[in-house]
């Protein structure tokens, strides 16, 4: 039986009502917790700056906040787009830019960065950091710079894509600050 079945048995959640149970799926299960879970390593990694910031050893701390959240951000771009839409609507190239195509670009770019990020608080070979911070960040601005324009114009279904900004902006941000230093 495939690990992913298993995994889903396992994960669905029991009923012990008469009515049959409902199954989900396990990609449905898998991006409810990434939310959670995303939720915690900002935490993680907001406790792992101060500490840092403050003279403290933290080195374990960030590890674990940002290689998490690269994965985290990393599936979150597989994610299905949750859009619903009528038979008879049609959505062009532009439609499909701003609404699949970059913000599966940003949470990978993403991913790149915080990896950049990790190399630079792990001091990792300086000339890979770079070269993370600069393909993610760039990238990532590029993507955003797409969806925002989406967002700004009101085209449909753009408020869907508002949380992705809020979390790719910050992690640009900070790609682009750590570049400056290293440079």
């Amino acid at each position: 039986m495939p690990l992913i079945a298993i995994l889903s048995l396992i994960l669905q959640p029991s009923n012990t009502t008469s009515m049959p149970a409902q199954p989900t799926s396990f990609a449905t299960t898998l991006y409810s917790l990434l939310k959670k879970v995303e939720i915690a390593l900002w935490l993680a990694l907001v406790l792992g700056l101060l500490l840092h910031y403050g003279g403290y050893p933290a080195k374990n701390v960030l590890m674990v906040s940002l290689s998490g959240l690269a994965i985290v951000f990393f599936l979150g771009a597989y994610q299905p787009s949750n859009i619903v839409r009528s038979d008879d609507e049609k959505f062009g190239f532009m439609d499909l830019l701003y609404l699949t195509i970059a913000p599966k670009l940003v949470g990978i770019s993403m991913a790149v960065s915080l990896i950049g990020i990790l190399f630079y608080f792990i001091n990792a070979n300086v000339q890979g950091t770079k070269q993370m911070l600069l393909l993610g960040s760039l990238s990532g601005i590029a993507a955003s710079v797409v969806i925002a324009i989406g967002v700004a114009i009101k085209a449909k279904n753009s408020v869907t894509l508002i949380p992705i900004l809020y979390r790719s902006v910050p992690v640009a941000i900070a790609s682009v600050y750590l570049l400056r230093i290293i440079s």
